[in-house]
C-alpha cells in the first residue's frame, strides 16, 4: 500500500497506539483498524496492534485472517482480556460458536469490567436463540458500560417478545445516550403503537423510512411497523401496501445467490409425487428402537398455525421437557431429503444403518440444552413436517400433533410477520409454499405408519380445558394446572418465535379472521388456499 511507508515509518508504537486509539473514539474505527494491520505487516510485534488488525479483517470478513491476528494477538497477550474477545469474534464468524463462547467467557474472567466481551456474547446467544442468556448478557455490558448498544439489543428483544413496558424502558435509554439511534427509534414506535399513539409512531416512522440511515433490515423492520400502524388504524391499503414493501426488503436479504439445483417448491412437489406414487403400506414400519425419553412427540405444521401455543401449553407440564425450533436433522435432510435418490435411500436403510442419524439427533438436542431428561420430549418446529418419513424411521414410536389453523389466517399472517425466510418472502410464494407443506402432508397421512393427530387453534382457544384434556390422553399423560400458566412462564423463559407477543398476550378467541380485512389483496392466493380452507372445515367467508 502507498500510504504504508510515511504512515508507519518513523513512528514509535505508543504514538501509533495513540493514533488508532483517536480514529475509533472519532468514528474512524476501520481507519484505525487499517493503519493497524499495516504496523504489523511493518514488522511491528506488539498485541494490540494485532488485536486491531483482526478487527480490521472482521470487517472487510476476512474472517480467516481475523482469526490468524487473533491468535497471534493472545499468543503475545495470554491474560488480555481484549485479545480473548477478538478471538471469540473471529471463531464466531467462522462458525466455531463453542470456541466463541470459551474466549468470550475467558475475556470476561480476565475482565469482570470489560463490556465488550458480554455484549459479544449476548449477540452470540441472540443468533443462537437463546433469548434469555442473551438478555442477561445484555444487561451484563449495559451496566458496565455507557453505551447505547446494549440498551438498543434490550429494546429490540423486549419488542419481540411482546414486553413493551421493558422495552419502553431501554428504548428511553438507548436514545438518551444516541438520540438518533435507528433501533431505540424502532422500539419506541413499536411501544407508541401499543400505547395507540399512533400520530406520534407515524411521526417517528416516516422520516426514519425515508431516509438512509437503516441498514437493510432495519428498513424491514421500519416498514413492517408501519404497516402494523396503518392496520390499526383502520388503513388496509396502505397495510397491505407496506408489508409487501416489507417483503420484498427479506426477499432481496435471503434470495439463493446463484442459481438453484431445486427450488423449495421444486422440493415439495418431487417428494408428494413420490408419496403419491408409493405402493400402499410399502413404508417400513419399523420397530422398538432405544430412547432416552418414554414419548417423543413432534408438534408440526406450518409458521402461525399455532404450534408455538401448543408447545408452550404442553411445556407447563412437569413431565415435558419441550425444544424450540432446533436443527436435529442435518445429516438425515443432506443424505435423505436433498439428494434426488434420497427418499429410496431412506426406505431402503436398516435400522441399525439409521441409528448414527438417532444419536445425532440426540446428541444435537443436548447442544442445543435439551437435557432429555423427563418422561416425555417436545420437538415443535413447524417445518419438520417436511421430514416425517424422515421422523417415521427413525422414531417409529412417535406422536405426531399436527397444528391446523385457518389457511387464510395462517398465509396472511406469514406475510404480515417478520419471518425471514425465502419461501416467506412473498405472498404468492408464501401461499404456494403453504399449498405445498399441505399436499405433501397428505400424501404422508396415505403412505407413512405413523398416526397424525390434528389440533385445532381455534378448538384451543375457544374450549382450552376440553382441547388440553384430550391431547394429555392422547400423549398418554394426565393434565397438569401448570399448563395454563404459558403466559405467565413467558415473563422469566423467553422464546425465539414471531409469536412470541401473542403468546405473551395469553388466550384470545377473536384473533382469527383478520385475512377478511384484506379479501380483495389476498384474491389471487385465496384460489390457492380454498381446498385446504375446504379440506380442514372453515366456512368460505
Amino acid at each position: 500500500m502507498e500510504t504504508a511507508e510515511p504512515l508507519i515509518a518513523g513512528r514509535k508504537p505508543q504514538d501509533l497506539i495513540r493514533a488508532i486509539d483517536e480514529a475509533v473514539r472519532t468514528g474512524e474505527a476501520r481507519a484505525g483498524w487499517e493503519l493497524a494491520e499495516e504496523a504489523v505487516t511493518s514488522g511491528i510485534d506488539e498485541a494490540r496492534f494485532f488485536t486491531y488488525a483482526c478487527y480490521h479483517y472482521l470487517a472487510r470478513q476476512q474472517f480467516d485472517l481475523a482469526l490468524e491476528r487473533a491468535l497471534s494477538a493472545e499468543k503475545r497477550a495470554p491474560d488480555n482480556a481484549e485479545a480473548h474477545n477478538a478471538l471469540g469474534l473471529s471463531y464466531w464468524r467462522l462458525g466455531r460458536e463453542s470456541d466463541a463462547l470459551a474466549s468470550f467467557d475467558r475475556a470476561i474472567a480476565l475482565n469482570p469490567k470489560f463490556s465488550e466481551p458480554q455484549f459479544s456474547r449476548g449477540c452470540l446467544l441472540e443468533e443462537k436463540g437463546d433469548i434469555a442468556g442473551a438478555v442477561r448478557a445484555y444487561e451484563e455490558a449495559a451496566k458496565l458500560s455507557n453505551k447505547a448498544e446494549p440498551f438498543a439489543h434490550l429494546a429490540s428483544l423486549a419488542v419481540s417478545q411482546g414486553d413493551l413496558a421493558a422495552a419502553k424502558k431501554h428504548a428511553q435509554r438507548t436514545l438518551w445516550l444516541a438520540p438518533h439511534h435507528p433501533v431505540g427509534l424502532l422500539a419506541m414506535a413499536a411501544v407508541e403503537i401499543d400505547e395507540q399513539r399512533y400520530a406520534q409512531a407515524e411521526r417517528r416512522l416516516s422520516p426514519l423510512i425515508d431516509s438512509s440511515v437503516l441498514a437493510p433490515m432495519q428498513q424491514a423492520m421500519a416498514l413492517g411497523l408501519m404497516g402494523d400502524l396503518f392496520d390499526a388504524t383502520a388503513r388496509p391499503d396502505q397495510a397491505f401496501a407496506a408489508y409487501r414493501a416489507c417483503k420484498q426488503v427479506f426477499h432481496s436479504l435471503t434470495a439463493p445467490q446463484g442459481p438453484l439445483l431445486e427450488s423449495p417448491w421444486e422440493r415439495l412437489d418431487r417428494m408428494e409425487r413420490f408419496f403419491r406414487a408409493l405402493p400402499k403400506e410399502s413404508f417400513p414400519k419399523g420397530g422398538a428402537i432405544s430412547s432416552p425419553v418414554s414419548k417423543h412427540v413432534f408438534v408440526l405444521s406450518f409458521p402461525r398455525s399455532g404450534t408455538t401455543l401448543l408447545e408452550q401449553v404442553l411445556k407447563g407440564h412437569p413431565d415435558v421437557e419441550a425444544m424450540e425450533e432446533k436443527d436435529c436433522f442435518s445429516s438425515a435432510i443432506a443424505d435423505f431429503i436433498e439428494p434426488a435418490d434420497g427418499l429410496e435411500h431412506l426406505l431402503a436403510a436398516s435400522d441399525a444403518g439409521l441409528n448414527r442419524y438417532r444419536d445425532e439427533y440426540w446428541r444435537r438436542a443436548r447442544e442445543h440444552g435439551a437435557a432429555a431428561d423427563r418422561p416425555v420430549f417436545v420437538d415443535k418446529q413447524p417445518f419438520n413436517s417436511i421430514l416425517l418419513p424422515v421422523i417415521a424411521r427413525l422414531f417409529p414410536q412417535a406422536i405426531i400433533l399436527f397444528a391446523v389453523r385457518d389457511p387464510r389466517d395462517v398465509v396472511f399472517s406469514c406475510f404480515r410477520r417478520r419471518i425471514m425466510m425465502y419461501e416467506l418472502a412473498s405472498l404468492d410464494g408464501i401461499a404456494r409454499y403453504y399449498d405445498g407443506v399441505m399436499g405433501l402432508s397428505e400424501a404422508y397421512r396415505a403412505a407413512l405408519p405413523l398416526p397424525i393427530h390434528d389440533v385445532r387453534h381455534e378448538a384451543l382457544l375457544a374450549d382450552f380445558d376440553g382441547e388440553v384434556s384430550r391431547i394429555c390422553k392422547l400423549i398418554g399423560i394426565e393434565r397438569h394446572a401448570d399448563m395454563a400458566s404459558f403466559a405467565e412462564r413467558m415473563k422469566s423463559a423467553p422464546i425465539n418465535t414471531p409469536s412470541a407477543p401473542q403468546i405473551r398476550g395469553g388466550l384470545n378467541a377473536r384473533s382469527g379472521g383478520q385475512w377478511r380485512r384484506y379479501r380483495g389483496h389476498l384474491a389471487d392466493v385465496l384460489a390457492i388456499l380454498q381446498p385446504w380452507v375446504e379440506r380442514f372445515g372453515y366456512s368460505a367467508d
